[in-house]
């Protein structure tokens, strides 16, 4: 069974199309990447994935639950939509990853470690969030959306903001949940980057490596809003997604 499916979702916002007829589906431990330009409707795409936009005609399910209709879907659901993620500035990038446990029902100490160590963050981890690095930021959210040991995986835009360390930290997280039967979708400028952390042909749309298979969607430049311009308005979030109030991830 497909772990993550799109059928014929289409989106518009008043009279302007966002999205037509888009379906995809993504087996687990696929790695499908969303490739397009600015204004395409990636981000667009990726809300109504994860529940947190409705389609104005369509379906998405999660492991074969109707996202919009059974809002439960999300329990196997890691995702960051807005980069950075929005945390708690106050509080160290460890105190933020217990809220998130307590909100995602995770009762052992020990993954927050886990999660901390391998996204490199075990050095700042007891530090506030208000003196993190973009790049810092960018790994707590990833931390916080794979805590729960998901088997879905959305991600917008994963390595923005990162140095090349961190690039290649990302993605060598992908190909080891990849491994772990984790399905991931997730939109990037940088096709080639991913296909190359995969092991396939940078240089082709579909590759194919030790962290499972790497698929590519493309969205063309009309399929968004006209001439990349502003942002459509956003439907509201029906709960329980993002570290803090108003935490989501862009186009």
């Amino acid at each position: 069974m497909e772990a993550l499916r799109l059928e014929g979702v289409s989106k518009r916002y008043g009279r302007r199309p966002v999205l037509e007829g888009v379906s995809l589906s993504v087996r687990p431990g696929e790695v499908y990447a969303l490739a397009g330009p600015n204004g395409s409707g990636k981000t667009t795409l990726i809300r109504l994935a994860t529940g947190l936009a409705f389609p104005t005609k369509g379906r998405a399910f999660l492991l074969g639950e109707d996202v919009h209709k059974s809002p439960a879907a999300r329990r196997h659901l890691g995702a960051v939509v807005e980069a950075p993620a929005a945390f708690y500035p106050y509080l160290t990038g460890r105190e933020n990853l217990r809220m998130h446990a307590r909100l995602s029902g995770v009762e052992d100490e020990a993954r927050i470690g886990e999660v901390l160590a391998r996204l490199k963050l075990l050095a700042v981890a007891d530090q506030k969030v208000e003196g993190y690095s973009l790049g810092q930021r960018q790994r707590l959210g990833l931390a916080a959306a794979i805590l729960h040991r998901p088997k879905v995986l959305v991600l917008d835009e994963p390595t923005s903001g990162l140095d090349p360390e961190g690039v290649e930290l990302v993605h060598r997280l992908l190909q080891e949940l990849a491994r772990e039967g984790v399905a991931i979708l997730l939109s990037t400028h940088h096709l080639q980057e991913v296909a190359r952390s995969q092991g396939g042909d940078p240089g082709r749309g579909k590759a194919s490596g030790r962290g499972g298979p790497l698929r590519e969607g493309g969205l063309p430049a009309g399929g968004g809003a006209p001439g990349g311009g502003p942002r459509p308005p956003q439907d509201p979030a029906p709960g329980g997604l993002g570290p803090a109030p108003g935490a989501e991830r862009g186009l």
